[in-house]
């Protein structure tokens, strides 16, 4: 059964390769059905349900595409990416490894992606408090040692700070900071414009987590697909800790990283990857390429199968826009259209290797100058390999 399975896979390939690498729907289907009952010596016809997992298996996985732009009377017609010629060419598409992939989801283990959530994007918690003795209590096992004299002080200064234009607002902020700037305290004072009377907010931002913290913050984060029980936290702020990574803070819910160097390697990962590596992943998609199957298991190991389709769908929808918008303007002309779409491409594709050469660079960088961090505590390999996979730093854009 498997290997019939996969075979219905490779008679989609072959119909498409010996048909110059251009069929509709129903000419291929034609193709792997009279493939599938001389393979079975039967009658019955390939059930076309099977037969449209398959199209969507090699689809998904960026084997082939099609040209269907959405608009009516445009006949739609399947053709395999480049990308999956060069590795028929050279014998490296192996299409039973790539379903054995898909399900291993590139073998990313929770804890893996547990640790990559508690430290990547949980530098700081922030905490509200309601009065100025919750805030000393609260601050107190922190090592952070306030009275409301020196709060009342702060206060005073911030207001004798502002410009006298601004004596009628009706919201003044004051901050207070630890020493080694792991503890923020900020003070949010609203004066009421009809009673004169003025409510206060406290709010406290530290440098560390609580285990709460890592289950809120994952809101549009990687592995936000992903649940994970109490003891897997449980389990992973332990190894973290047995790790020196994580230190408990006494008498409080929170974990603090105290390396600095940790820390702002830390906070430095997290901007490279938000600000730039999705980013140019996403501008690779939108203009010069579907995602290749690697990068649709990476996709899928971060955002779950729901995401990774709303976002190839989407970035496919530009491209094909931009490309219809470039041949309406030059009226049909093909020569004229695919002259524009070149040199469109190789511009766009100047501007991403660009931003990939920095990306690179940057994060060589910063493993260089932290190599010494990186070899104490190992999980940061783990970590890098879920940013910066191997696909990324042999890119091709083509």
């Amino acid at each position: 059964m498997v290997e019939r399975d996969n075979k219905i896979d490779d008679w989609i390939k072959e119909a498409l390769l010996k048909n110059n690498n251009r069929l509709g729907r129903n000419r291929i289907y034609n193709y792997v059905d009279q493939k599938y009952r001389e393979n079975r010596n039967k009658t019955e016809k390939l059930s076309k349900d099977v037969f449209d997992k398959h199209i969507k298996f090699l689809l998904q996985n960026g084997i082939i595409e099609k040209n269907d732009n959405g608009q009516r009377g445009t006949t739609i017609e399947h053709y395999l990416t480049p990308d999956a010629i060069r590795r028929i060419n050279s014998g490296t598409l192996d299409l039973a490894a790539i379903k054995n992939q898909n399900k291993k989801v590139m073998e990313v283990t929770k804890l893996d992606a547990l640790y990559f959530s508690i430290l990547i994007y949980n530098h700081t918690t922030t905490f509200e408090l309601k009065n100025e003795d919750e805030v000393i209590s609260f601050l107190t096992p922190l090592h952070f040692k306030i009275s409301k004299a020196d709060i009342s002080e702060w206060r005073t200064i911030d207001e004798n700070d502002s410009e006298v234009a601004e004596k009628e607002r009706s919201h003044f902020q004051s901050k207070i900071q630890s020493q080694d700037k792991s503890v923020t305290l900020f003070i949010h004072d609203y004066v009421s414009r009809y009673r004169g009377s003025t409510t206060s907010i406290f709010s406290c931002q530290i440098r560390g987590m609580s285990k709460n913290s890592v289950i809120l913050n994952r809101i549009d984060k990687p592995f936000q697909h992903i649940s994970f029980s109490p003891n897997q936290l449980d389990e992973a702020f332990d190894f973290l800790c047995k790790d020196e990574i994580l230190h408990p803070v006494p008498n409080s819910e929170i974990y603090t990283i105290i390396d600095e160097n940790l820390y702002f390697l830390l906070f430095f990962l997290e901007d490279l990857f938000t600000e730039n590596v999705m980013p140019t992943m996403r501008k690779i998609w939108k203009y010069l390429r579907r995602p290749t199957s690697e990068e649709r298991d990476w996709l899928v190991m971060l955002k779950g199968e729901v995401a990774k389709n709303r976002i190839i769908i989407e970035d496919t929808q530009h491209r094909l826009e931009l490309e219809n918008e470039i041949r309406r303007k030059a009226s049909g002309i093909e020569t004229i259209a695919n002259k524009t779409l070149k040199e469109k491409k190789s511009e766009k594709r100047k501007e991403i290797e660009d931003q990939l050469k920095f990306l690179q660079e940057g994060f060589n960088n910063e493993m260089n100058a932290y190599k010494f961090i990186i070899d104490k505590h190992k999980i940061l390999q783990h970590i890098f390999e879920i940013m910066f996979p191997k696909f990324l730093r042999r890119l091709e854009l083509d």
